[in-house]
């Protein structure tokens, strides 16, 4: 869905409509075939089956990495795309100066994160209805989270301290590469992606925590 999204913004571009029939053309009719196939088998096993399906762990095991860790990875990569270019065009070194090259990726990027979000928020929902108390698989759900926000915030981090040594390293010892200014650019993004959740599913995690009442004493012996 968000390859199809993509793709037809870029064949709408007017900047492209001299080449709308030929890559944005057969961009835009592989992206529908995908769907046109997938989207069928997902609601004959997911909606009309495995969706009613007893909450066993096998169906946790759908849900919690595939349908909401899954989502949140492609909407945690679509958004660091999106910023990183971004970025990159305001502040750094642009590979192209023309706008349409620089952004050729990021409409399907953005798709990727509207679908991811939409994804994960659809997941969210069955996995609270299936979870009404908070129990063991929701601290699970709650770290998992949080997992997955911090290690692009801790890839972000470490991007921009290699970026900062890699600065102090004389220029004759650095392999010709992508500029300094990218490379520090993309640990930026990773950070201000990954940080902010990050943030949020760990504080929440940890206020919940905080919420529940100590256990009362046991029974007498």
């Amino acid at each position: 869905m968000g390859w199809l999204q993509g793709v037809s913004v870029d064949a709408l571009r007017v900047n492209q409509a001299s080449s709308v029939l030929v890559q944005p053309g057969q961009a835009l009719v592989q992206a529908a075939a995908t769907v046109v196939v997938g989207v069928p088998v997902w609601v004959v096993y997911w909606l009309t089956s495995f969706s009613r399906a007893r909450r066993t762990t096998l169906w946790f095991g759908y849900v919690l990495p595939v349908g909401v860790g899954g989502s949140l990875i492609l909407a945690v990569v679509g958004a660091s795309i999106v910023v990183y270019q971004s970025l990159v065009w305001v502040v750094g070194e642009p590979a192209s100066t023309q706008a349409a090259a620089h952004f050729e990726g990021t409409p399907t990027a953005g798709a990727c994160v509207i679908v991811g979000a939409m994804s994960w928020w659809y997941h969210r929902q069955v996995f609270t209805a299936a979870t009404p108390e908070r129990m063991e698989v929701t601290r699970i759900y709650e770290y998992l989270m949080a997992g997955i926000a911090l290690l692009a915030a801790a890839i972000g981090v470490t991007m921009v301290f290699v970026t900062l040594v890699e600065s102090l390293v004389p220029a004759a010892a650095v392999e010709v590469g992508t500029p300094g200014v990218n490379s520090l650019l993309s640990g930026v993004t990773l950070l201000l992606v990954g940080g902010p959740l990050w943030w949020v599913f760990w504080s929440g995690s940890a206020r919940a925590t905080r919420d529940v009442p100590p256990a009362g004493p046991g029974p007498p012996r």
